[in-house]
């Protein structure tokens, strides 16, 4: 146990998990925008540890690009689970990726949860 007193539980220090959904349409630019951007993730994030989950969206729902249902989609998906960073390493991230792909059309999403 790591010792830390800015947290709102003095001694215990919690790491934060992230992950992040971009969602966009299945075909145009907005999606070679947005493929173009998750191949290119390691210029943005190096070894700092993530994982990219594909997905699509069927009838409100997310699922496997690889499902019976998946030639319903709608939406393309990419949720990209991201490790413990530093704060610098997510701002690049967003100012450099996320952002460009909402101005874009794309669906940008964020869940944080502490670990």
């Amino acid at each position: 146990m790591r010792l830390q007193t800015d947290t709102p539980f003095p001694g215990i220090a919690m790491d934060t998990q992230r992950s992040i959904l971009i969602e966009f349409p299945p075909a145009g630019d907005v999606f070679e925008a947005a493929a173009s951007a998750v191949a290119n993730l390691d210029c943005h994030l190096g070894h700092t540890g993530y994982s990219i989950e594909p997905l699509v969206r069927v009838h409100g729902r997310l699922v496997e690009p690889f499902s019976e249902y998946a030639s319903a989609a709608t939406t393309y998906a990419y949720r990209i689970h991201l490790a413990p960073m530093p704060s610098w390493v997510l701002r690049r991230l967003r100012n450099r990726v996320l952002s460009p792909l909402e101005g874009r059309g794309a669906a940008v999403q964020e869940q944080v949860i502490a670990a």
